[in-house]
Protein backbone atom coordinates (compact mmCIF):
# COMPACT_ATOMS: atom_id res chain seq x y z
CA UNK A 1 0.00 0.00 0.00
CA UNK A 2 2.81 2.45 0.83
CA UNK A 3 4.54 1.39 -2.37
CA UNK A 4 1.42 2.36 -4.36
CA UNK A 5 1.27 5.79 -2.75
CA UNK A 6 4.94 6.39 -3.49
CA UNK A 7 4.59 5.36 -7.12
CA UNK A 8 1.68 7.77 -7.60
CA UNK A 9 3.78 10.87 -6.97
CA UNK A 10 3.34 13.86 -9.18
CA UNK A 11 5.06 13.12 -12.51
CA UNK A 12 7.07 16.35 -12.31
CA UNK A 13 7.96 16.18 -8.60
CA UNK A 14 11.71 15.86 -9.20
CA UNK A 15 11.67 18.94 -11.46
CA UNK A 16 9.69 20.86 -8.84
CA UNK A 17 12.15 19.81 -6.15
CA UNK A 18 15.10 20.88 -8.30
CA UNK A 19 13.50 24.27 -8.94
CA UNK A 20 12.80 24.72 -5.24
CA UNK A 21 16.41 24.04 -4.24
CA UNK A 22 17.73 26.22 -7.07
CA UNK A 23 15.55 29.09 -5.90
CA UNK A 24 16.60 28.51 -2.29
CA UNK A 25 20.29 28.57 -3.27
CA UNK A 26 19.78 31.80 -5.21
CA UNK A 27 18.01 33.45 -2.30
CA UNK A 28 20.76 32.41 0.12
CA UNK A 29 23.41 33.55 -2.34
CA UNK A 30 21.84 37.00 -2.48
CA UNK A 31 21.10 37.35 1.24
CA UNK A 32 24.33 35.95 2.68
CA UNK A 33 26.78 38.54 1.26
CA UNK A 34 24.53 41.37 2.40
CA UNK A 35 24.43 39.98 5.92
CA UNK A 36 28.19 39.49 5.98
CA UNK A 37 28.88 42.97 4.61
CA UNK A 38 27.13 44.75 7.48
CA UNK A 39 29.58 46.07 10.03
CA UNK A 40 29.37 44.50 13.45
CA UNK A 41 27.19 46.52 15.79
CA UNK A 42 27.59 44.22 18.75
CA UNK A 43 30.63 46.07 20.03
CA UNK A 44 30.41 49.56 18.56
CA UNK A 45 32.41 51.03 21.43
CA UNK A 46 35.37 48.64 21.35
CA UNK A 47 38.08 51.10 20.30
CA UNK A 48 39.97 50.42 23.53
CA UNK A 49 39.54 46.63 23.41
CA UNK A 50 42.48 44.27 23.48
CA UNK A 51 42.68 40.66 22.31
CA UNK A 52 45.48 38.13 22.57
CA UNK A 53 45.66 35.66 19.69
CA UNK A 54 48.04 32.73 20.06
CA UNK A 55 48.98 30.43 17.22
CA UNK A 56 50.48 27.35 18.90
CA UNK A 57 52.39 25.18 16.45
CA UNK A 58 53.84 22.57 18.82
CA UNK A 59 51.43 21.08 21.34
CA UNK A 60 53.06 18.65 23.79
CA UNK A 61 50.57 15.81 23.33
CA UNK A 62 49.42 16.31 19.75
CA UNK A 63 50.92 16.39 16.31
CA UNK A 64 52.42 19.61 14.98
CA UNK A 65 50.08 22.20 13.53
CA UNK A 66 52.04 23.38 10.51
CA UNK A 67 49.92 26.39 9.65
CA UNK A 68 49.04 27.70 13.12
CA UNK A 69 50.56 31.08 12.25
CA UNK A 70 48.17 31.40 9.28
CA UNK A 71 45.18 30.58 11.49
CA UNK A 72 46.27 33.09 14.11
CA UNK A 73 46.79 35.75 11.47
CA UNK A 74 43.35 35.10 9.96
CA UNK A 75 41.71 35.41 13.39
CA UNK A 76 43.64 38.64 14.01
CA UNK A 77 42.48 40.08 10.70
CA UNK A 78 38.88 39.13 11.45
CA UNK A 79 39.01 40.73 14.89
CA UNK A 80 40.55 43.95 13.58
CA UNK A 81 38.20 44.30 10.59
CA UNK A 82 35.02 42.69 11.92
CA UNK A 83 34.88 43.79 15.49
Amino acid sequence: MIQDAMSRRHPHSSAITARFFTLLALMLGIAAPAALAEPSRILDDNAESIAVVVGNKAYKQASTVDFAHNDAEAIRDYLVRGL
